[in-house]
């Protein structure tokens, strides 16, 4: 299955895998984004990935990295709870901002 990437509104979104095949065009496309805007999150959308390896949690790992020693904030929306999973298993969870996207509606109460 192809990864399909959107970037909309300071919003960047993953649906399908995140595997060892798509791992090189989605660290580009992300360290783009994150030297972009400067000044604001940048928020994730991991809700539609169906699928993700040991090489797509390091890039997410790398990335959350990059984007700390460039001051920026990292921001992973997982409604599905699968790329949160991930993390846990990979003992790294608690290094992300993982939200839902009625945490970051406007106008929300959380």
């Amino acid at each position: 299955m192809m990864t399909e990437v959107r970037v909309r509104e300071g919003r960047c979104t993953w649906i399908g895998e995140v595997t060892w095949r798509q791992t090189a065009m989605l660290r580009e496309q992300i360290f783009d984004l994150l030297e972009a805007d400067a000044s604001a999150p940048l928020f994730l959308d991991v809700s539609s990935v169906e699928r993700i390896d040991r090489t797509g949690v390091a890039l997410l790992i790398g990335s959350n990295h990059r984007a700390t020693a460039m001051n920026r904030h990292l921001v992973l929306i997982d409604d599905s709870g699968l790329i949160a999973d991930a993390l846990s298993d990979a003992g790294v969870r608690s290094s992300f901002d993982i939200r839902t996207t009625d945490s970051t509606s406007h106008g929300a109460s959380h």
